[in-house]
């Protein structure tokens, strides 16, 4: 299995300039070839990954409602703020268990640090 850990300072930056660069996200991971794909700092708060009001979208698909074949995305964000923000990128069929609140503590589950 290869994984991947990344720090991308911000995913909206990011994800327009993967996009930029190699034409989509599904592209990006094919070359990339992880299996599964961890960000870290991705700093966007939920309801933004599904906004495009502004024409930019910045969610885990190539464009609202299709998701990117082969790969499924998993994020906790920030409850308070677009601070911090954790996502993973996974092969489909690499998982058993996702979950975006793991210390069972609201205090440190709502700050988006893990998955």
């Amino acid at each position: 299995m290869f994984l991947v850990s990344w720090n991308v300072a911000g995913w909206s930056t990011t994800s327009a300039a993967i996009r930029t660069s190699y034409g989509s996200i599904k592209a990006f991971l094919d070359m990339l070839g992880a299996d599964i794909l961890c960000l870290q700092e991705a700093k966007i708060p939920l309801k933004r990954l599904r906004d495009e009001s502004d024409g930019v979208f910045c969610g885990a698909a190539d464009r609202p409602g299709f998701p990117i074949e082969g790969f499924e995305s998993f994020w906790c964000c920030c409850a308070d703020r677009a601070m911090n923000g954790v996502t993973t990128f996974a092969r489909t069929g690499t998982t058993f268990r996702v979950d975006d609140k793991p210390f069972r503590d609201d205090s440190l589950d709502r700050e988006g640090r893990c998955l």
